[in-house]
């Protein structure tokens, strides 16, 4: 018969596929929807079901968790690493690169969870009020992410 040789390890990195799949096709669906709506006196804002609210902010704050937890834990490796080699230690953008470079779901969560941030705050800013409520906290989440980002590049090595 068939010879499947798959690992746990690939296994994992299927399911994270999918998973940040998920995260960006949901989010695409609704900034989408949020672009193409128009409020009315009887409809203000978008209404999204508290289902799909729901959902979408689960899959959202675990991607933000997963990629700054996992960046964060490689860097910290690859300083380590430096350390007990005898020298002082990566920069925090070297060991950056070197995580990233270490793993393409890395960079793909990192990437993806940039661009579905930058979208959903063009569209909040384009639709104001008008955005539902996930919208709008996900765009100050993702610029929360943003900002811890741009803070962990000046961060020191000490």
């Amino acid at each position: 018969m068939f010879s499947y040789d798959v690992t746990f390890d690939v296994l994992r990195r299927i399911v994270a596929g999918v998973f940040l799949a998920g995260f960006v096709g949901i989010w695409l669906w609704i900034a989408i929807k949020v672009f193409r709506f128009d409020p009315t006196i009887e409809t203000p804002q978008l209404v999204l079901s508290s289902s799909f609210a729901a959902v979408s902010g689960a899959l959202s704050g675990t991607v933000a968790a997963g990629t700054a937890a996992v960046l964060g834990i490689e860097v910290q490796k690859k300083r380590g690493a430096g350390r007990k080699a005898g020298g002082a230690g990566t920069s925090t953008g070297a060991a950056v690169a070197q995580a990233a470079a270490a793993s393409p779901l890395i960079i793909a969560g990192v990437c993806a969870y940039f661009f579905v941030g930058v979208l959903l705050v063009i569209a909040w800013l384009v639709k104001g009020d008008a955005a539902p409520d996930a919208v709008q906290s996900f765009a100050l989440g993702s610029i929360g992410w943003m900002g811890g980002t741009f803070v962990a590049v000046f961060a020191t090595d000490d």
